[in-house]
C-alpha cells in the first residue's frame, strides 16, 4: 500500500491486486471502463475530490492502480481447501431457492457468489483477500449454475420424456443428456 495525502486526508492505495478485498476487485471489473470510479473504489476518494484534482495528479494515482488493468487474475482456480469437499448434491431444495432467487437478483457472477457463499457454507468472502478467494468464488458459482440450475432443467426434461414415452432419437444428444444426468446424480 501507498499512502497519499489529499486536501490533508490520508488515503491507502494498493499497488498490487494482493492488497485489494474481494469486493473492492468486484468493484473494479464492474467499472472496467471507468478509472476515476476504479480509483475511489479502491482508495476511497470522494469522486468529486478525483474530478477536482489537476490531470497530472489524477494520472500518477492511475499509474499507482494500473495493476486492475490484468484481469487474468479473475481466471484462477484455486479453492480454498475448506470449500473444496462442499458437496452441490446434498444441497436441500429450500437452500437450491435461496441461491436460485440470489442469482437471479440482478447482479453479476461475480457478486452473486457472494451471497451464495454466504448461504451455502455461512461465511462472507466480501471483505476476505481478492487473490485468496477468487478461485473459491469461481468454483461455487460455476457449481451452483450447473448444479441449482442445469440439474433441475435436466430432471424436467427426463421427467417429460418419460411422462410422454418420447424418445430422442440423436444418439448423441441422449447420450450427453445421460451424461449430464450421472454427473450430477440425477436419478431417471
Amino acid at each position: 500500500m501507498q499512502v497519499v495525502t489529499i486536501n490533508g486526508t490520508p488515503y491507502n492505495i494498493p499497488l498490487s491486486w494482493d492488497e485489494v478485498t474481494y469486493k473492492q476487485a468486484v468493484g473494479v471489473i464492474k467499472n472496467v471502463d471507468d478509472k476515476a470510479a476504479q480509483l475511489n473504489i479502491l482508495t476511497d476518494i470522494p469522486l468529486d475530490s478525483i474530478n477536482r484534482m489537476p490531470d497530472f495528479q489524477v494520472a500518477k494515482l492511475f499509474e499507482l492502480i494500473s495493476f486492475t488493468e490484468n484481469l487474468e487474475v479473475f481466471d484462477s482456480v484455486d479453492v480454498l481447501d475448506r470449500f473444496k469437499s462442499f458437496d452441490f448434491g446434498s444441497i436441500e431444495y429450500g437452500g437450491a431457492e435461496k441461491v436460485r432467487k440470489i442469482m437471479n437478483s440482478g447482479g453479476t457472477g461475480f457478486e452473486v457468489v457472494i451471497g451464495i457463499i454466504k448461504e451455502l457454507k455461512g461465511e462472507d468472502i466480501s471483505d476476505m483477500p481478492f487473490l485468496e478467494v477468487i478461485g473459491t468464488a469461481n468454483f461455487f458459482l460455476s457449481k451452483s449454475i450447473v448444479s441449482i440450475i442445469s440439474t433441475v432443467s435436466l430432471v424436467k426434461v427426463n421427467e417429460l420424456l418419460s411422462k410422454n414415452k418420447l424418445e430422442l432419437t440423436d444418439s448423441k444428444a441422449l447420450g450427453a443428456l445421460q451424461h449430464t444426468l450421472n454427473s450430477q446424480e440425477v436419478t431417471q
